[in-house]
C-alpha cells in the first residue's frame, strides 16, 4: 500500500510546529475487478483499472490543459472527481467520473465506505514526532518531541464535520485531521475509533 504524508501543524506561543507522518490510507475495499481511482490523495472511488490510469495520465498533463487563469484549454473541463478537483479532463471523462462517484458504492466490499454499513476508522498512528520548524537564530534550537494519542473528537472545520485525532506533546495538543469517508455522512465517537456510515 503506498505512503501518504500529512502535515500537522499548530500554533504555540506564536510558533509552528509540523509534524510529518507516513500513514497508510484508511479506506474501502473494491469488489473484485475495481480498484481506487486516486485521481486525488485519498479518491478512494472503486473504479475499473482503466479509469485509474486515465486518472493517472490527466494528472500528468494537467499543467498542459489549464490556463494561468486557472481555467482549462479550449475543449476541456474540470474533471470535479470532488469539489475541489480541477483537473483538465475531456467532457466525456468528466461525464464518466460523475458516473463511477455514482456507482461508488455498488463497487465495494459490504463492510467498505458506501455500502450502508458502518465503516470503523482508527487514527492513522498511536505516536507522532514533533519538531519546531519554524526558522530559529543560529544560538537557538529545538528537542524534537513524540507525541502519544491523547483522544478523538469530531469537529466542524470549514463548514464539514471533520475526523480530528489529537496527540499531546510540547504541553499542548497537537490534532491531525481528515474528510469523513466517500459515501459516509454520519460518523461517531466509539473509543478511540470513528464510527461512520
Amino acid at each position: 500500500m503506498k505512503h501518504k504524508y500529512l502535515y500537522i501543524i499548530s500554533g504555540v506561543a506564536g510558533i509552528i510546529f509540523i509534524a510529518s507522518l507516513s500513514l497508510y490510507a484508511q479506506a474501502p475495499r473494491c469488489k473484485q475487478g475495481y480498484v481506487w481511482r486516486e485521481a486525488y490523495r485519498g479518491d478512494y472511488i472503486c473504479v475499473p483499472p482503466s479509469s485509474r490510469s486515465q486518472a493517472q495520465n490527466d494528472n500528468r498533463y494537467a499543467k498542459k490543459r489549464m490556463l494561468s487563469n486557472g481555467r482549462c484549454v479550449q475543449g476541456y473541463v474540470w474533471r470535479e472527481a470532488n469539489r475541489s478537483d480541477r483537473v483538465c479532463v475531456t467532457p466525456a471523462i468528466r461525464s464518466r467520473t460523475a458516473a463511477e462517484n455514482r456507482a461508488h458504492s455498488s463497487r465495494v466490499e459490504s463492510s467498505g465506505s458506501g455500502s450502508g454499513k458502518a465503516v470503523n476508522i482508527g487514527c492513522p498512528v498511536q505516536t507522532i514526532d514533533v519538531q519546531v520548524k519554524t526558522r530559529l537564530p543560529k544560538e537557538w534550537w529545538d528537542t524534537p518531541q513524540r507525541g502519544n494519542l491523547a483522544g478523538i473528537d469530531i469537529q466542524r472545520i470549514g463548514g464539514k464535520p471533520t475526523l480530528v485525532c489529537k496527540y499531546r506533546a510540547y504541553g499542548t495538543t497537537v490534532s491531525i485531521m481528515r474528510k469523513l469517508p466517500d459515501g459516509t455522512s454520519n460518523c461517531t465517537k466509539n473509543g478511540n475509533q470513528f464510527r461512520c456510515q
